[in-house]
């Protein structure tokens, strides 16, 4: 592989990368209409549940969109980031479930998948193959 050659597992992540920050932005702004609306009764309570989601969406989406945009360009600061953010994800699931025990049934399904890609992630972009392509030292 030429070192100008971007390997297709990180076209295939910079590509989820941006989709994944676009639906956080739908999601946020549908959450913040919940702002807008009045409620009453059992929903009030949505309203302020509203505001803090539209916050952690658009959240997540600044911390996807950038990198994904650096590794598009191939920038190494970008592997840095995403390798990072995978090991962020690993740490706080292996906390919760520390903390709240193995999950069983459809629950360990949302929480083990995501570990189990967060781990996954963190192995490609440890492979030599992608290192080279990024300009990393072996």
């Amino acid at each position: 592989m030429a070192p100008d050659e971007r390997p297709v597992g990180v076209t295939l992540l910079a590509i989820f990368g941006f989709v994944s920050a676009a639906i956080l932005v739908v999601l946020g702004l549908n959450f913040g209409s919940l702002k807008s609306e009045k409620m009453s009764g059992d929903w009030a309570g949505l309203s302020d549940l509203g505001e803090f989601e539209t916050i952690l969406c658009f959240g997540f989406a600044l911390l996807l969109f950038p990198p994904s945009a650096g590794l598009i360009k191939m920038k190494n600061w970008a592997r840095w980031t995403v390798i990072i953010e995978a090991s962020l994800c690993l740490i706080l699931l292996s906390a919760w479930i520390g903390m709240t025990g193995v999950p069983s049934d459809a629950l360990s399904f949302w929480v083990l998948t995501p570990a189990c890609i967060a781990l996954l992630i963190l192995l490609y972009f440890f492979l030599p193959g992608v290192k080279r392509a990024f300009g990393a030292k072996l």
